[in-house]
């Protein structure tokens, strides 16, 4: 039962962080930055006002806006007989 209880704890403060997470994003609520900004510098001055946001916007940052690697691999296959095959 105790094992339980100990599951139950850790869930609630789970869900109070993640609401408190969701408040955080919900509630910054700030104008929209000028196209120019470096957002690397941006987001390290944000750091300590809004560390949630902030974190988030690193990883969010961190992803590549194409996959052209990807694309580039679908559209050159490779097929068995070694030549290539642009589409």
């Amino acid at each position: 039962m105790e094992e339980n209880s100990s599951s139950d704890d850790e869930s609630e403060d789970n869900s109070r962080e993640l609401q408190s997470v969701y408040n955080v994003i919900e509630n910054y609520k700030e104008k929209r930055i000028d196209i120019d900004t470096e957002l690397k510098i941006y987001w390290k001055e944000k750091k300590y006002a809004i560390p949630h946001v902030a974190k988030l916007a690193t990883i969010v940052h961190a992803v590549p806006a194409t996959q052209v690697s990807v694309e580039r691999a679908f559209s050159a296959r490779i097929p068995e007989s070694g030549t290539t095959n642009n589409v």
